[in-house]
């Protein structure tokens, strides 16, 4: 991560330089945090990100290893809050890849489900898929992200909503009950199904 953080302002062309090795992705993830943690604000964060993103050439893991780091920092609300005007811009596009990060990097496989798969002649790696068709969300990093976007869902674009609602389902099937913002979730799916019962237009039937 040193090496990273001495090549922060080049770092796309010092990645292409050791020729993307995929092992790096956590280094760049902690270099992320390094760069929050160690800044007032959120811009040499940004800064990073935008060099990702100009490198088109390179796979989208690497944009979502730095777009993720927030999340594994202790600090993940605050720094979401300094960055919430940067991840809703465009649309919304790069708070959708955050979520999508989370629900699918950000969990364990369901080991309760490994039964099942007894009498099945797969590989490793199709029963690891199976096991993440309910995945665990890692309950550490989800917290402070959802207490985000529960506290802020009314300011974001409407299309991360099929994002948060994928979330929000994981949440609700995989806390138990009585769990933290069960209660939250179910208010806000309810009054978003109400928002779009008034919105639809039944003429187009």
């Amino acid at each position: 991560m040193r090496i990273l953080d001495q090549h922060r302002h080049n770092l796309v062309d010092f990645l292409r330089s050791v020729n993307l090795p995929l092992g790096l992705l956590r280094a760049v993830q902690l270099l992320g945090i390094f760069v929050l943690e160690s800044s007032s604000d959120v811009t040499d964060w940004i800064q990073l990100i935008t060099q990702v993103e100009l490198a088109t050439d390179l796979a989208p893991k690497w944009r979502q290893a730095l777009l993720s780091s927030p999340l594994i920092s202790t600090n993940a609300k605050e720094f979401l809050d300094k960055a919430e005007l940067f991840l809703i811009a465009n649309d919304g596009i790069r708070l959708n890849d955050l979520l999508v990060a989370l629900r699918t990097v950000q969990v364990n496989p369901d080991s309760s489900l490994l039964p099942l798969t007894e009498s099945i002649e797969q590989t490793s790696d199709a029963i690891l898929s199976l096991l993440l068709t309910y995945p665990i969300p890692r309950w550490n990093v989800w917290l402070p992200m959802m207490a985000w976007l529960l506290e802020n869902a009314n300011k974001f674009p409407a299309s991360i909503r099929l994002e948060m609602v994928r979330l929000m389902e994981i949440w609700q099937r995989k806390a138990p009950n009585g769990a933290i913002y069960r209660k939250e979730i179910g208010e806000l799916a309810l009054r978003w199904l109400k928002e779009t019962e008034r919105t639809y237009d039944y003429d187009k039937e």
